[in-house]
């Protein structure tokens, strides 16, 4: 017989009874529902039950918690205490819990139970809400924002790190400028004078050595850039470091990458190379295997979306270097590319090596990744933009000219006593030469003795006025005037936007005497041949 429509009822109501709509929204309930008895048997569940713990309903009753191992074991007190509690008339949670699925996954969940009385039977409800997802969700905004905390602490220890390797190889290019002199002038017919300069001069290049793995990290060093096939200098690299590996550590090789070439500075990536493969080399005490493997990847905005580091999309060259050692836990993870943190004994090394990698990979436009667990292995991936040229095999690198004596140098550095040791080396070179303290000083004598001047060898960073407004400067009085600049460092490209300006030339401090000579050479007294 059907049922008459009452005064409040509603088409729903009157189409199924009240007991059908419960059993309809219990069935069908988004959480997952258990029914248990105050023993901790389950008397009922509903669908997302069954769902969220991969069990069917004949499986799940007259069956506890406990048996099944829904809880951990840890968590097994908790749920002793909660049952105690409703027992007591009390309700509980919500409560945050780590399950365990049918399979063997974990699902969090957020929990709340109440007690419920049917037909004098004391019950318990749950109500158990999926919450993976919200925290997955957590997790990843938490990984984010340390990745970026990370990615700001790097750029900021770059930049204090340029700062100290610019007022370092000031003092650095005076030391070993000296110290060249002696041994070019002095050393030849003393044998003590030789050891004792060449044992300074030796101390100032392993200096340079450290200050330009902390440029490379800073990104701020100076780079002779062009086509570089990586396939062929993985092979060089690896030709030259197998006779240093134990014969307990194989090396394999797979490039996959059908495009090879990235734009970049030869003897940089090389260093890139050889650093990952003697950190591979070291990671295997006991011996393993070395693999280096080439792939093109193509990333797209989705690719680079959940990266803290600035990347562009585009096609890459993915170079992958990875050892079967005794990996990385997660805090050396973290700070593996953090300049002078180390994982080995005092004295053994610097803790440059993968900083310089990280800052040379930034400076060329890529980024590198690590994956690595304790005593499975460690893996980086270095990611490099694809060079669009042809590397020109038929280009051959012209001959030397012949050193000409005779011109004037205009030199522009704010450190006297680097001043006074170039002004040394230059006129023992045969060259009359004038200084300048700062860019007003130099723009002032440009004035009136332009024309005597042959060639400027002009600082990038000096107080006052900087060494790109001095070359703008020094432009407008003589459009053809012709420059060098030298650096500590280059600042922000400084160094690059005078090049662009019409700079002919480049000389990081420290340099030789012979580089210097060589440079002014090809550049002065050509007019009085």
């Amino acid at each position: 017989m059907d049922r008459e429509p009452t005064e409040n009822s509603t088409p729903f109501q009157d189409l199924i009874s009240t007991q059908e709509q419960l059993d309809i929204f219990f069935t069908y309930a988004p959480d997952a529902i258990f029914i248990n008895n105050l023993q901790g048997t389950i008397v009922e569940v509903n669908d997302t039950a069954q769902v969220l713990f991969g069990y069917s309903r004949d499986e799940l009753l007259g069956k506890t918690f406990g048996e099944l191992k829904f809880f951990p074991r840890n968590q097994i007190r908790r749920m002793e205490r909660e049952l105690a509690k409703i027992a007591m008339g009390e309700s509980t949670g919500p409560e945050i819990f780590i399950v365990n699925h049918k399979n063997g996954n974990k699902v969090s969940i957020e929990m709340m139970a109440y007690p419920a009385t049917v037909k004098k039977a004391a019950l318990v409800l749950y109500v158990l809400r999926d919450i993976s997802k919200r925290i997955s969700e957590k997790q990843e905004r938490i990984k984010l924002q340390e990745q970026l905390r990370q990615t700001q602490k790097m750029d900021a220890i770059g930049r204090l790190a340029g700062g100290i390797a610019h007022d370092f190889n000031n003092m650095l290019g005076t030391i070993s400028g000296y110290a060249d002199i002696i041994l070019k002038r002095f050393a030849p017919d003393n044998p003590k004078v030789e050891k004792y300069a060449l044992g300074i001069y030796e101390a100032a290049k392993k200096s340079a050595d450290l200050t330009a793995k902390l440029l490379a990290f800073a990104q701020k060093g100076q780079y002779e850039t062009g086509p570089i096939d990586i396939h062929v200098t993985v092979q060089n690299v690896v030709d030259v470091m197998k006779h240093s590996f134990d014969e307990s550590i194989a090396i394999t090789k797979d490039f996959t990458a059908s495009h090879s070439v990235v734009f970049g500075d030869k003897s940089q990536m090389q260093n890139i190379i050889l650093n990952l493969v003697m950190n591979a080399k070291d990671a295997m005490p006991k011996g393993g295997t070395l693999e280096l493997v080439t792939k093109n990847i193509q990333l797209d905005a989705l690719d680079i979306l959940n990266r803290a580091e600035e990347i562009k999309p585009g096609s890459y060259l993915k170079l992958s270097v990875s050892d079967t050692g005794v990996g990385m836990d997660e805090e050396v993870k973290f700070r593996a590319f953090e300049p002078f943190f180390t994982t080995k004994d005092l004295g053994q090394a610097t803790g440059l090596g993968l900083a310089g990698v990280y800052g040379i990979v930034k400076a060329h436009g890529g980024f590198i990744e690590i994956k690595s667990e304790i005593d499975s292995g460690t893996q980086f991936d270095v990611y490099l933009p694809l060079a669009k040229e042809e590397i020109d095999e038929s280009s051959e690198e012209s001959p030397k000219e012949e050193q000409a004596v005779g011109g004037k140098i205009l030199l522009v550095d704010d450190e006297e006593l680097f001043r006074e040791m170039t002004t040394e080396m230059i006129e023992g070179m045969g060259y009359d030469i004038e200084t300048c303290s700062d860019g007003d000083e130099a723009i002032e004598y440009f004035k009136d003795h332009s024309q005597e001047v042959d060639l400027v060898i002009l600082d990038v960073i000096m107080k006052r006025v900087g060494g790109y407004d001095c070359f703008v400067a020094l432009q407008k009085i003589d459009p053809s005037v012709k420059a060098i600049i030298t650096s500590g460092y280059s600042s922000d490209g400084e160094a690059k936007k005078i090049l662009e300006k019409g700079a002919i030339g480049f000389l990081q401090k420290p340099f030789e005497m012979d580089k210097l000579s060589e440079v002014i050479a090809k550049n002065v007294g050509k007019s009085s041949s």
